[in-house]
């Protein structure tokens, strides 16, 4: 029977160790980011706990990741980052968690079909913690977030080996689109699924059934959050004794991210001393006012041995200033020939504030919104700038949920929508992914046409370029 690889709370090094590190040296340096416990006596006492439960994640799946990473910044994968950027867990949790899984699984077979890469499934499910030192919580709810963070990672273990064949997985497609008010889309989805459809009949026919091979029916999910609470990450690092020269392993998720506010304080940052000390992949998020000196010096220190796969850059500049400053970042870091592969994030510098009121007679109010042109222009131009600097764009980090909301203007929502509902964070329908998927495709010297199988992507290139080919 399988056993579950054994493993135990590092022990701390010598103090007298030069630039040593332990799971707990970064409380040595200033913290700006994580919440403030309004019961400090309790804190040690939840991590004690939270250090005698077992790991959330395994060793084995995050060095698999780190390979997968690796692999889409060689243009041979294609990484697709989703979830609710909501802080906290809801009511109704296995429903939350099925239909975040549902509409993954859309996007990835969408992805998978029009860019005939590997898709890299990251899930944004674990650690929901508010961030900022203002930010008042409690010792307790850490063990609540890792309790709620294990029954996701159960149930989406289990929802991924559901599946009898590939044939579950295409429905599911169509499922979704049905459920959308974009004909456009329909006919889109019916189409992937008509067509891989027959192919997997083709292949069968040639007697490789490959539906019901395991690969196929079992995809492989991680996880990912940002690390805003290291009382609670460091808290959950893990030695494995299958492989103990692999190094300590923060095991409460696959890979944490940090905001490109660290950078600027590398060398005596407490989440930057962290993440330079575990096994698991990073990811920074750098925008248009990234200092690129600040960001090499930082990927230095989290990633001395230049291992690839290591560390991935999130590019959120918006659709109009990457044009001005992603070119130039691009070439530095090659310049220093470090090891990064690079995604992107067309969400969050796209935003735009509009005032209305959601009734004739009501009080106006602003509403903040993220329009679906300038989405879906950074992704455009995220990916003709790749191509032009000879890099491969390594993936998306969409912030997603199943739920019916109207922040995203022009994807299926109006003003009128975003006025009256005020919600966040929506992607509705699946441009997003027509459009990178296509051009993943391109640029990997497949068919140029392979936008015109399914239908082109709407929208264009924002603030100058050309929106061929995605």
């Amino acid at each position: 029977r399988a056993v579950a690889p054994r493993c135990s709370a590092p022990v701390a090094p010598a103090a007298s160790a030069a630039n040593a590190w332990a799971p707990d040296s970064w409380k040595a340096k200033p913290d700006h980011s994580s919440p403030t416990f309004v019961d400090p006596e309790g804190l040690a006492d939840a991590e004690a706990r939270l250090k005698r439960l077992p790991a959330l994640v395994y060793s084995g799946e995050t060095l698999r990741m780190i390979d997968s990473i690796a692999k889409a910044g060689r243009g041979e994968a294609f990484i697709l980052q989703a979830g609710d950027s909501a802080d906290g867990f809801g009511e109704d949790e296995v429903t939350a968690v099925d239909r975040t899984f549902r509409l993954l699984v859309a996007q990835v077979v969408i992805l998978a079909y029009i860019s005939g890469l590997p898709i890299v499934k990251i899930g944004r499910l674990t650690g929901l913690f508010p961030a900022g030192a203002e930010t008042k919580v409690e010792a307790k709810d850490m063990l609540e977030t890792y309790a709620m963070s294990a029954s996701r990672l159960n149930l989406l273990r289990a929802t991924a080996k559901s599946s009898k064949s590939m044939g579950h997985w295409l429905r599911i497609v169509e499922e979704i689109a049905v459920e959308s008010a974009d004909q456009e889309a329909v006919v889109k989805a019916r189409t992937v699924i008509t067509r891989v459809t027959d192919a997997l009949d083709f292949t069968a026919a040639c007697g490789l059934d490959v539906s019901n091979d395991e690969t196929f029916r079992t995809p492989e999910f991680f996880t990912a959050h940002e690390a805003r609470n290291l009382h609670y990450d460091a808290s959950l690092v893990r030695t494995f004794d299958v492989d103990p020269s692999a190094g300590d392993f923060c095991t409460s998720t696959n890979l944490l991210w940090i905001g490109e506010h660290h950078l600027a304080r590398a060398d005596s940052d407490a989440h930057i001393e962290f993440l330079r000390g575990i096994a698991n992949p990073i990811a920074v998020k750098v925008g248009a006012s990234t200092d690129v000196e600040d960001l090499l010096a930082a990927i230095r220190r989290l990633n001395p041995s230049n291992t690839p796969g290591k560390i991935a850059l999130v590019v959120r500049m918006g659709a109009q200033s990457l044009w001005r400053r992603f070119p130039a970042m691009l070439r530095a870091l090659s310049s220093a020939s470090l090891a990064v592969t690079w995604l992107c994030d067309p969400m969050h510098d796209n935003f735009a504030s509009i005032t209305s009121a959601p009734a004739p007679d009501a009080p106006r109010r602003v509403v903040g919104t993220r329009p679906y042109d300038l989405i879906l222009g950074e992704i455009a131009a995220f990916f003709e700038i790749c191509d032009a600097e000879g890099v491969f764009p390594g993936g998306l980090c969409l912030e997603m949920t199943a739920d019916p909301v109207a922040e995203c203007l022009g994807g299926g929502g109006d003003e009128g929508d975003a006025v009256r509902r005020g919600d966040v964070y929506d992607v509705e329908g699946s441009e997003a992914e027509w459009g990178a998927g296509a051009g993943c495709r391109v640029q990997g010297g497949g068919d140029a046409q392979a936008e015109d199988q399914v239908g082109a992507g709407r929208g264009g290139a924002v603030g100058g370029g050309r929106s061929e080919g995605w």
